[in-house]
C-alpha cells in the first residue's frame, strides 16, 4: 500500500482547551503506531502516516503547508524546493493559492494563512486527485484525505445520507463527482478553495476560464499537444518507483505508452492488457501493434466472465462516493496483486484521453466553427469533416450547427428509473462549479468540460487506488490547461476522432491504430455480468434504499431487471452505475453493515 494519508488539526489561537484536545489526540494517533505528527504550531497541527510517500512542502508569504506531489508548469524550471515562496506581495490567501495554481501543478492540498488573518484556508488541486475533507469536531475544525474510522472520536456527529443530494447526482457522472452526499462532512472540488473558520467556498480555477478563441497552424498545435503529452507523462514517470502500464489497445494508452518509453524508458515493469472472450472487448490485436512499434514486452490478462456478489458491491460502496471503478473487481484486484507482484508502486492508465483528446462525433464541433466565425472555405471544411465522420449529410451537419450555436442548448436527459416528478425535489444550482460559468463557451467545447468533469470519477475508490499509487496522466492541469484554449474543431479536424493527437503522436503509433476508427466496447461484457448476477441485483435495487426513499421507480426497474431486457436494451452501464449509489447508500446509511 501507498501511504498518503494525512490529517490537519484547526483551532483557533489562544484556545488552550482545543490545543490540549490535539495533543491528546496526536498522542492516540502515535500510539497506534501508524500515525506520526509532521508539526505542532499556533492554532493547526498536521499528522501524517508513518512511512508516508506523501510529499510536503511548507509555503509562503504568510504560513502555508503543501501536501502532496508538486511540479513546476515549465519543464525548463528547476524541480520544486521543500520551502515554497510565492512573491511577498501577495497579501490574501486566495492571492497566493491563485498564484500557486499559475506556478505549479500536480496532485496535492494545499493550506495557508495569510499573515493578516487567522482563518486558514483551503485548496484542493485542479486535478482533484488528492482528497480534501472537511468537518468540525467540537472545538476543532479537522481537514483530511479521508475519514479516520480507526479514531471513532474524531468523526463527525451525526453523519448520514443527505438524499436531496443523492437525487441531484443520480443519473449524472458530473454531479457524482462533486463533494459528498454525505451529512456533517463536507469536501472541496478541484480547484476549489474554502475558508476554513467561516465555511465561505470559492473556485481558484476553473476549465471555462482556460477557454481560447485563438487560432494557431495544425503542426505547431501538434507539437505543442506532444510536449504536453511528455511534459506531464514524464513528471508522473519521475515521481514513481517501479511502474505498471496499462495498454488496453485503444489510442489514448498507446499513446501514454510512446510518451512513457520517450520520458520514463526503464520505469515500467509491466506492460498488461486486459481482454474480454468477444469480439467488442478484445483489443490484443491493437495492444500487440503497440508493443511490436515501441518494443515492449506485453503481459495479456483474460477477462473472466463476472457474476456480483453482495461481499463485491459491499467493496464497491465504501467509498466517500458512489464510484463505479471496482464493480469490475476482478481486473481491480488484478491490478493491485500484479503490482506487488512486480515490486511495482505506481500504475498508470491512459483513462481520461476521451475527454482530454476530445473523443466525439458531436456536430456540435460545426457549431463551434460557426461561433469562432470562421471564413466560408474553411467553415466547409469543418461540415465536411464532422459529415464524414459521423457517415452524415454536410446539410444535416450544417443544420445540426445552426441550432447549437444559436438556440438551445439540449438538457440533460433525465434518467428513465427516477421516479416520475422527483426531480423537482433535486436543489437547484449547477451540479459542479466547473460548470456553472460556462454561457460564454461554445457549445462543442461545453462537452468537453462536462466530459473532463465526468473525468475526475477516475480518481474514486478501488481496491486498486487503496494498493497502489493509482495515475492517469492524461488529467493533469498543464494539459487540460492546453486542451481547453484549442478549439474542438482544431482538436477533430479530419474525419477521423481524436485527429490532432493521432498526428502529434504520428511516429509512436502503429498504423492499426492510426487507422482505426472503432473503439473497445465492454458493454456486452457488463451486460453479461448484470445479467448473471440477477439473481442478487433485482432484490438488492428492488427492496434497496433508493426504492425505500423514493428517489428510483421500482416499476420500471422490474421491467429492466430481466434477462431479455438486458440483451435488447442499452441498460447495463446505467443500471451498474445505480448498484454503485446503492451499495455506497447501505454503506453509510448502516443497512450494508
Amino acid at each position: 500500500m501507498v501511504r498518503r494519508r494525512y490529517l490537519v488539526f484547526l483551532w483557533g489561537a489562544g484556545d488552550d482547551a482545543a490545543e490540549r484536545a490535539v495533543m491528546r489526540h496526536l498522542e492516540a494517533l502515535e500510539a497506534g503506531g501508524a500515525w506520526r505528527r509532521d508539526f505542532v504550531e499556533a492554532g493547526w497541527a498536521l499528522a501524517v502516516e508513518v512511512g508516508t510517500a506523501l510529499s510536503i512542502r511548507r509555503l509562503t508569504p504568510g504560513r502555508g503547508v503543501i501536501l502532496g506531489d508538486l511540479y513546476p508548469m515549465s519543464d525548463a524550471e528547476a524541480p520544486p524546493e521543500p520551502r515554497i515562496a510565492l512573491p511577498g506581495d501577495l497579501r490574501t490567501s486566495r492571492q497566493v493559492l491563485h498564484e500557486l495554481t499559475r506556478r505549479f501543478w500536480g496532485r496535492y492540498v494545499a493550506l495557508h494563512q495569510s499573515a493578516a488573518s487567522e482563518a486558514v484556508a483551503g485548496l484542493r488541486d485542479p486535478s482533484g486527485a488528492v482528497e480534501c475533507l472537511t468537518w468540525r469536531k467540537d472545538r476543532l475544525r479537522i481537514v483530511a484525505s479521508h475519514l479516520p474510522t480507526e479514531r471513532p472520536e474524531l468523526l463527525p456527529e451525526k453523519l448520514g445520507v443527505d438524499w436531496d443530494a443523492v437525487l441531484q447526482r443520480l443519473g449524472n457522472s458530473a454531479a457524482l463527482a462533486s463533494g459528498v452526499a454525505l451529512s456533517g462532512l463536507e469536501a472541496l472540488d478541484a480547484g476549489e478553495m474554502m475558508d476554513l473558520k467561516t465555511a465561505e467556498r470559492a473556485m481558484i480555477w476553473t476549465p471555462a476560464a482556460f477557454v481560447g478563441s485563438r487560432r494557431e497552424p495544425i503542426d505547431i498545435l501538434r507539437e505543442r499537444l506532444r510536449a504536453r503529452v511528455d511534459q506531464v507523462v514524464g513528471a508522473h514517470a519521475r515521481q514513481a518507483g517501479a511502474i505498471v502500464a496499462e495498454l488496453s489497445g485503444g489510442l489514448d494508452s498507446a499513446i501514454v505508452a510512446g510518451a512513457l518509453q520517450a520520458t520514463g524508458a526503464g520505469k515500467v515493469a509491466q506492460w498488461v492488457n486486459f481482454h474480454t472472450a468477444d469480439p467488442e472487448g478484445d483489443e490484443r490485436r491493437f495492444a500487440r501493434a503497440v508493443a511490436a512499434h515501441l518494443g515492449l514486452a506485453l503481459v495479456e490478462v483474460a477477462k473472466t466472465e463476472l457474476e456480483l456478489t453482495e461481499a463485491h458491491l459491499a467493496v464497491v460502496g465504501a467509498g466517500l462516493r458512489p464510484s463505479t471503478l471496482g464493480v469490475d473487481y476482478e481486473q481491480d484486484e488484478d491490478n493491485g496483486a500484479r503490482c506487488a507482484a512486480v515490486g511495482a508502486d505506481t500504475l498508470i492508465t491512459g483513462m481520461g484521453g476521451d475527454a482530454v483528446f476530445f473523443q466525439t462525433q458531436s456536430p456540435l464541433i460545426a457549431a463551434d466553427a460557426l461561433r469562432a466565425g470562421l471564413s466560408g472555405p474553411a467553415l466547409f471544411r469543418v461540415f465536411r469533416d464532422v459529415a464524414e465522420m459521423r457517415r452524415d449529410s454536410v446539410w444535416a451537419v450544417a443544420r445540426a450547427g445552426v441550432v447549437g450555436a444559436f438556440g438551445h442548448a439540449p438538457l440533460r436527459r433525465t434518467p428513465p428509473y427516477l421516479l416520475k416528478g422527483i426531480i423537482r425535489r433535486a436543489p437547484r444550482g449547477p451540479v459542479h462549479p466547473w460548470l456553472s460559468d460556462l454561457t460564454k463557451v461554445a457549445p462543442g467545447k461545453q462537452l468537453q468540460i462536462h466530459a473532463l468533469t465526468a473525468a475526475l470519477l477516475f480518481h474514486g475508490h478501488s481496491r486498486r487506488g487503496l494498493a497502489v499509487d493509482l495515475v492517469h496522466p492524461l488529467l493533469s492541469q498543464p494539459l487540460v490547461e492546453w486542451v481547453l484554449s484549442v478549439p474542438t474543431f482544431d482538436l477533430a479536424f479530419g474525419s477521423n476522432d481524436r485527429a490532432l493527437a493521432r498526428e502529434a503522436f504520428a511516429d509512436r503509433l502503429p498504423p492499426e491504430v492510426l487507422r482505426r476508427r472503432s473503439k473497445g466496447d465492454l458493454l456486452a461484457y457488463y451486460g453479461r455480468m448484470v445479467s448473471r448476477s440477477l439473481g442478487l441485483v433485482r432484490p438488492y435495487l428492488l427492496d434497496g434504499l433508493l426504492v425505500r426513499e423514493g428517489l428510483v421507480e421500482r416499476a420500471f426497474l422490474e421491467e429492466a431487471l430481466t434477462a431479455e431486457s438486458l440483451l435488447w436494451r442499452d441498460l447495463a452501464m446505467g443500471l451498474i452505475e445505480l448498484l454503485a449509489v446503492e451499495a455506497w447508500a447501505r454503506r453509510w446509511q448502516g443497512a450494508g453493515r
